[in-house]
């Protein structure tokens, strides 16, 4: 598996990184890495299974937008607030 860094911007507190990934050499796969601002060395990190909830159109931007149905704090916020990259 590789990937690579597509965009990075600060967003309310932490850094959102815009990644794709190569999982299976075909397929090139969206997806976000949050850590917190001023962060840059190693960092516990905790992976984030998004649900959607059949809104297919949400997907991986549940981590940065939330869902009512899981938690009232998005995710991405709750974790990199608590020191963790997700």
């Amino acid at each position: 598996m590789s990937c690579g860094p597509v965009a990075q911007r600060e967003k309310g507190g932490y850094i959102l990184e815009s990644l794709v990934l190569d999982l299976n050499g075909s397929q090139p796969v969206p997806a976000y890495f949050v850590k917190p601002k001023g962060c840059d060395g190693l960092l516990p990190c905790v992976r984030c299974n998004h649900t959607h909830g059949g809104d297919y159109e949400l997907g991986k931007d549940e981590l940065i937008c939330g869902r009512a149905a899981r938690q009232s704090l998005p995710y991405a916020r709750a974790r990199t607030g608590q020191g963790y990259a997700a």
